[in-house]
């Protein structure tokens, strides 16, 4: 069946800011073109937000499923939105403080860093501190939430917390490939239970009108598998466990040009 629509997950797949990749590079965005001059829908299914976004990839995607589904675009239309109520932050925001864990919540081009002095925290900080349409602040968030980022101790901690995000939030956990000196750390992002680029996949496919047969995912993390029980999946090389379980191909990492390779088969097929 002829694929009508490609799916990219950002971080991990088209840029890695641990191996100098910070941008997605020319001959990526050479192939995405390609794919939509042959009619081919690309959309992008990312942790980041728009506007973060668009600071790594200088690309006119036809949708974008942002923040792990939170946010839906189609074009310029913004058709989905998903947050997190008061209750569920303040009690989040208190749990998370009295177990001395790390964390940032993430609202649209805005992040709540707490604690200040926490050495995970203020590298996060500095990352997203780079993009100028991003702001960031060391109090009790005061605007809409999507998203968790949280960086964590041990493994015991680890399961208290998806103990907890289960039984009493109705949050999920997802491991994350957020490093710190290129090393893998023990930290995930938090969203809600509910919400994830699977049910972001099937929304654009709906408005687009499309079979989930005939649409394909690139991705590399535990935040993709939910998109590849959806489509057919291809995972980069590093790919979390998880993921690789899910897929229909392991591909290469980030720095080879195995993306645009699979994106000329398609198109010669």
């Amino acid at each position: 069946m002829k694929i009508k629509c490609v799916f990219f997950d950002i971080d991990g797949t088209l840029i890695d800011t641990t191996k100098g990749i910070f941008h997605v590079r020319s001959e990526h965005l050479d192939a995405l073109r390609r794919l939509q001059q042959a009619g081919i829908y690309v959309v992008s299914a990312t942790g980041r937000q728009l506007n973060s976004l668009k600071a790594v990839a200088d690309f006119p995607f036809d949708a974008n499923i942002c923040l792990n589904g939170s946010m839906i675009y189609v074009g310029d239309r913004l058709i989905r939105n998903f947050t997190f109520d008061e209750t569920t932050v303040a009690e989040l925001w208190e749990f998370l403080e009295n177990h001395q864990i790390g964390f940032v919540m993430q609202g649209e081009s805005v992040y709540y860093c707490h604690p200040q002095n926490h050495p995970y925290v203020i590298n996060y900080a500095q990352q997203v501190s780079r993009h100028k349409e991003n702001q960031i602040y060391y109090t009790y968030p005061d605007r809409r939430l999507y998203k968790v980022s949280v960086f964590l101790h041990d493994e015991t901690q680890k399961q208290t917390l998806i103990h907890n995000l289960d039984g009493c939030y109705g949050l999920m956990f997802y491991n994350s490939h957020l490093r710190m000196d290129n090393e893998q750390r023990l930290n995930g992002e938090i969203t809600l239970k509910e919400i994830h680029k699977g049910r972001g996949v099937e929304t654009v496919l709906s408005t687009l009108n499309i079979q989930p047969q005939q649409a394909i995912a690139f991705g590399d993390n535990s935040n993709d598998v939910e998109m590849f029980k959806v489509v057919r999946g291809y995972a980069m090389h590093d790919s979390t466990p998880d993921l690789i379980e899910h897929c229909t191909k392991v591909i290469g990492d980030v720095s080879s040009m195995t993306i645009v390779d699979e994106i000329d088969r398609l198109l010669n097929d």
